[in-house]
């Protein structure tokens, strides 16, 4: 079928081309579809390819011929890169064959281009073959005048553009036609031809704008499919483990399209995709295709794989998805806005924080999404995070960085309520507990999360300051009078940031009763509790009377007593005592009972759970 017209076949055909996607084969003067005429071939070294050129004309390639072998020099290296290709993906990494056109081997055209324009992917008429499409290549005889800001030669062009066009002649055999996919043919081929070729590198040279520039476009429209090798590699070296240390060992991509072949008029490649990283992976597109958007906002923060947030190391060469944020300013600001979600793309929000010390809260109006929220930082890079977005106090504060909300949903589309705020003074501290001793009560609580290190902790008894302290504990001594009611509550400020959090809660406690006024016998309180092995256990109890010989029982939930000892205090009145010997038998983990036991008649109870 070398060389000539195809008679009798008039039909649109598909041509890929790396800045033209879609254009008609050739047709001759009575409008039949024709190969290119060329003088003579070339065969490659594994005799997979034939390699046609002219020897004279503008078509011509550079004929020098360095190791005498009769072929131009510029012809061998065509097919050895080509030989190169195929080995890979058929040997290595298992695709199928492109379909054979029934003469010779596979067909290179060598052509005239002019400069930026790479090659072709022709597919022939599809009646030529029922069981795929066959095709051909047509590819510069030069690549001249390409510029490439990673300064590729023409040869690493050509070398590049082989691969690229190759791969889609086997894509033919799997999928004859492009409707409503085409994109995802590109992306394919883009994202082979940097496995083949690693160091050119030319997919990224302006090819990945369209989807960094404009991040929230549907997946199946961020624009030629070009843009889309990106997300090939994060399914290939990231998803797919096989893929981690070297993708030719990824089988993802095959899997993908060996399932887009097996449903030849449908679905569509992205719904191909979806169900696959569902039934394959467990995982919904909406998940992967968030998480992929928001790792590239971090693209060229780090120069290698030493990170937690790249799936690739080409994201060193390039810029990070470009947003607009919104300044969080004041002591307290927050701000609810709403994104628009889908199932096909991801919605973002952004929002930078200034040069105070802040930490953000997040609370979402419904429970429906899949979302990924992303703090960057360039200038510091310790305070990078990414996790999934839920209702959460960030742990850390930070200042001078950006927070991104990168946003999807599984199913029907929805519009999510989301309050950011960011906090330059301390939130409150949290959990506040007493503990009533004799002529004292002993405070507690849980420390505030800031932001800042320098936090200093006010104590309140009944709505006036007390103390200032920077521990988490306090005993008040100041005046305890027997028997009366107390109430306290703790704020937090910042030593280096003017503003007071507002209150932890607040807890009323009884002070230490006189003997005379104490008419039950009762736990209390058990303290810690979970309590530790490790740790003391303390009991605070009273007595209403005198007792002879109380003591303590630890139960288990079956009702078995695990261990008892005897209690040092019978006196009538309030009671704190260390029982930390009832733990001597090691208990296992788990809920156990303390039952107070003063006499034989009467009894008290209170659950408290044991942890190694």
């Amino acid at each position: 079928m070398k060389n000539i017209t195809l008679f009798g076949m008039i039909f649109l055909s598909f041509i890929f081309a790396r800045r033209d996607c879609l254009q008609h084969a050739e047709k001759d003067a009575l409008g039949r579809t024709t190969r290119p005429g060329k003088d003579t071939l070339a065969i490659s070294p594994s005799g997979h390819f034939y390699i046609h050129f002219d020897t004279t004309g503008n078509a011509a390639p550079d004929l020098t011929d360095s190791n005498s072998n009769g072929v131009p020099d510029y012809i061998d290296e065509v097919g050895i890169i080509a030989d190169s290709a195929h080995h890979v993906l058929v040997d290595i990494m298992e695709w199928e064959e492109e379909p054979f056109d029934g003469e010779g081997g596979y067909d290179i055209y060598i052509m005239s281009y002019s400069s930026g324009v790479y090659g072709y992917s022709t597919p022939d008429d599809p009646s030529f073959n029922s069981d795929g499409q066959t095709s051909y290549l047509k590819i510069d005889n030069d690549y001249l005048g390409f510029n490439s800001i990673f300064n590729l030669s023409s040869s690493k062009i050509m070398q590049i553009s082989v691969a690229h066009e190759y791969f889609h002649g086997l894509q033919w055999g799997y999928r004859k036609n492009t409707s409503g996919s085409k994109y995802f043919f590109e992306m394919t081929s883009m994202w082979f031809e940097d496995i083949l070729i690693p160091d050119g590198n030319d997919y990224l040279d302006g090819w990945t704008d369209d989807l960094l520039d404009n991040p929230t476009a549907d997946f199946d429209n961020t624009g030629d499919g070009y843009e889309l090798a990106l997300f090939g590699h994060y399914l290939s070296s990231f998803i797919d483990e096989n893929g981690k240390t070297d993708e030719k060992n990824s089988r993802i991509m095959l899997a993908i399209w060996e399932n887009f072949k097996s449903n030849s008029t449908s679905p569509s490649a992205f719904a191909t995709i979806q169900s696959f990283l569902e039934n394959q992976y467990n995982m919904s597109f909406t998940e992967a295709w968030v998480d992929f958007i928001s790792r590239n906002l971090y693209n060229g923060i780090y120069e290698d794989m030493d990170n937690p947030f790249y799936y690739y190391i080409d994201q060193a060469l390039i810029d990070p998805i470009g947003t607009n944020s919104t300044m969080l300013t004041g002591s307290v600001l927050s701000i609810l806005f709403e994104l628009d979600l889908d199932n096909k793309s991801a919605a973002i929000e952004s929002f930078r924080i200034g040069e105070l010390e802040s930490l953000i809260t997040i609370e979402h109006g419904i429970e429906n999404f899949t979302g990924r929220v992303a703090i960057v930082s360039s200038t510091k890079p310790e305070l990078n995070n990414l996790f999934w977005g839920s209702d959460i106090t960030v742990e850390e504060s930070f200042k001078n960085a950006e927070v991104h909300f990168v946003y999807g949903i599984d199913g029907t589309p929805i519009t999510l309520p989301i309050v950011i705020t960011a906090h330059t003074v301390p939130l409150p501290p949290s959990n506040l507990m007493a503990v009533v001793a004799q002529d004292s009560i002993i405070l507690s609580w849980n420390p505030s999360p800031g932001p800042g290190g320098n936090l200093l902790y006010k104590v309140f008894r009944d709505n006036v300051s007390i103390y200032v302290l920077n521990d988490t504990n306090h005993v008040d001594q100041q005046n305890i009078e027997g028997g009366q009611p107390y109430t306290y509550k703790v704020t937090c400020r910042n030593q280096l940031v003017d503003g007071e959090s507002s209150a932890s809660n607040t807890i009323s406690v009884m002070s230490w009763p006189d003997e005379e006024d104490v008419i039950n016998s009762i736990i209390m309180n058990i303290y810690p509790n979970p309590v530790r092995q490790s740790q003391e256990i303390t009991i605070l109890y009273t007595f209403d009377s005198e007792y002879s010989n109380p003591i303590v029982d630890l139960i288990n939930v079956r009702g078995e007593v695990v261990n008892s000892i005897k209690l040092s205090s019978f006196d009538q009145g309030w009671h704190r005592e260390n029982i930390n010997s009832i733990l001597n038998n090691n208990p296992s983990n788990g809920v156990y009972f303390i039952r107070l036991q003063p006499d034989q008649e009467s009894r008290q109870t209170k659950k408290i759970t044991i942890l190694n």
